[in-house]
């Protein structure tokens, strides 16, 4: 984990060195923009905008680069230089993201109850529609085995009445 605080006077250093036009209070939402505008080209085939993240091999900070392809060069907008997290920082991204997970797993698992009970009483109707239709299919063979041994009978009384004859 990676951070940056940047400061008026540090803005003002940055601004110099990488020749950027903003002010320090605009600054903020044009750092929100343009990592926007990287994340909307990341579908496309050859995106325009691309964020870079670069390790320094010691890890003893980073560089977080958004950098514009043009058809001539790579257009370097802008490049902060990060700074591993303080244990504090760490900590407390590690609880809040910890806290969230925790709200997320809960709201997962009332889904699932919810989904659960659902598919339980779907279950229930099926299983009770199933039998009642097999109750059905059993008077039904019932009555058409009373049919069945009738019909034999009067087949066979006739049968006999001709013999008679």
């Amino acid at each position: 984990l990676y951070s940056l605080t940047i400061g008026e006077e540090d803005f003002q250093h940055l601004k110099t060195q990488q020749g950027l036009l903003v002010d320090f209070s605009a600054f903020p939402q044009k750092l929100i923009d343009l990592l926007e505008l990287c994340l909307s080209e990341t579908e496309k085939e050859v995106p325009k905008f691309q964020l870079y993240l670069v390790l320094n091999g010691d890890k003893s900070f980073s560089s977080l680069k958004i950098i514009e392809t043009n058809p001539f060069r790579h257009l370097t907008h802008l490049d902060l230089r990060l700074v591993p997290a303080s244990d504090t920082y760490l900590k407390k991204y590690l609880a809040e993201s910890l806290l969230s997970l925790k709200e997320h797993n809960i709201v997962l698992m009332d889904n699932l109850s919810r989904t659960k009970s659902d598919l339980t009483a779907q279950l229930a109707h099926a299983e009770e529609a199933l039998d009642n239709r097999n109750k059905e299919l059993e008077k039904l063979k019932t009555d058409w085995n009373v049919q069945i041994t009738t019909l034999n009978n009067k087949h066979s009384a006739l049968i006999n009445t001709e013999k008679e004859r």
